[in-house]
């Protein structure tokens, strides 16, 4: 019974955290986040207020939900007609969290490819940057016959890759640290001559770049509205109304009924993890305590069986020690009746 109880509790944490896992992704792909991620992070839309932010995103953006084969291209101006599922031949399959367009005005308009990514955790096994620049190219690569053509590089559409962190170390020497936003991307440099650098033009080479984003457990710790607005957003700390409330008295959030179902939602299902991990580390303690008490039982068990040994031990070297005595007790009489014997 209690092997069904504890499977029946890894599938219930399996597919709440799965459940949790689509409430974020669906919650940041709310247009009115989304505008607040990109006038936060994307150069082109800094200038840009949050409404005219939300009103250059394209269609709807796409939730890792659809799955799309490898040779299909689709040729479309809608967002809707991306892919969160990327399966190129001879290039394995990735899918992205979200993924949408957005037309940015700074200067002529532009087009530009978004594609963000909600990290739970930063403590891997390979290094997380190294991922972070792959999702990128893939998306550079995957416009080939959508928007541009092997005869027309120069249509390529500029991709961001925005990394959402939410567990980063609040002090770290490694790359990601809490409470910073940190850019990658490519950079021209002249190798020769090092002096006397003529002016030349360098072409379209800034073609994407990743940003991340990482959080902070305590949002009174930091001084940027993003990382505030996002730190609560997605904190497992607040309770559901309390973080409503910060969210609209302090980030200008509205909480429209889609928003205000998603948050409460993502919170019952962040309490409801929380709630399965404490009884399965009760279970664990209640079993690591289980099986001290037993090892403990039986090292009583083996002492008192070593007591008892060492006690016989004793109990015969004492009745040795006895006969001994009184053998050495009969040898003084015998002599002494010697001496006596010997004296008449």
């Amino acid at each position: 019974m209690k092997e069904q109880t504890y499977l029946s509790a890894e599938i219930s944490s399996a597919d709440q955290k799965a459940r949790y896992d689509a409430a974020v992704k669906r919650i940041l792909a709310a247009k009115c986040i989304l505008a607040r991620i990109l006038v936060g992070t994307v150069p082109e839309f800094r200038e840009y207020s949050y409404a005219e932010a939300e009103a250059a995103i394209i269609g709807l953006p796409e939730i890792a939900t659809r799955r799309v084969r490898p040779d299909e291209r689709i040729k479309t101006e809608a967002v809707q007609g991306l892919n969160t599922e990327s399966k190129l031949p001879g290039e394995g399959e990735v899918t992205f969290d979200i993924v949408f367009c957005a037309i940015a005005k700074d200067g002529s308009p532009q087009k530009l490819y978004i594609n963000i990514e909600a990290q739970q955790s930063v403590q891997l096994h390979y290094d997380l940057i190294c991922r972070s620049i792959f999702y990128p190219a893939r998306l550079l690569s995957e416009q080939l016959d959508r928007e541009f053509t092997t005869d027309s590089y120069d249509k390529i559409k500029k991709v961001y890759s925005i990394w959402i962190c939410m567990d980063s170390p609040e002090k770290s020497e490694k790359k990601l640290a809490a409470n910073t936003i940190v850019q990658y991307r490519i950079r021209p440099e002249v190798l020769y001559p090092s002096e006397n650098i003529p002016k030349m033009s360098f072409g379209r080479y800034d073609l994407f770049s990743t940003i991340f984003i990482n959080l902070v457990p305590d949002t009174r710790k930091t001084n940027d509205e993003l990382i505030g607005m996002l730190s609560t957003l997605l904190s497992n700390t607040f309770p559901a109304d309390q973080k409503k409330q910060i969210l609209e008295t302090q980030y200008g959030l509205l909480m429209t009924r889609k928003i205000d179902r998603e948050v409460q939602n993502m919170c019952n299902l962040s309490e409801g993890i929380e709630a399965a991990a404490i009884a399965k580390a009760e279970e664990k303690f209640s079993s690591i305590l289980s099986e001290k008490d037993k090892a403990i039982t039986e090292k009583d068990k083996a002492i008192n069986e070593k007591d008892k040994a060492i006690n016989e031990k004793d109990k015969a070297i004492n009745e040795k020690n006895k006969a001994i005595n009184e053998k050495d007790e009969e040898i003084s009489r015998l002599k002494k009746l010697l001496a006596e014997a010997n004296s008449r």
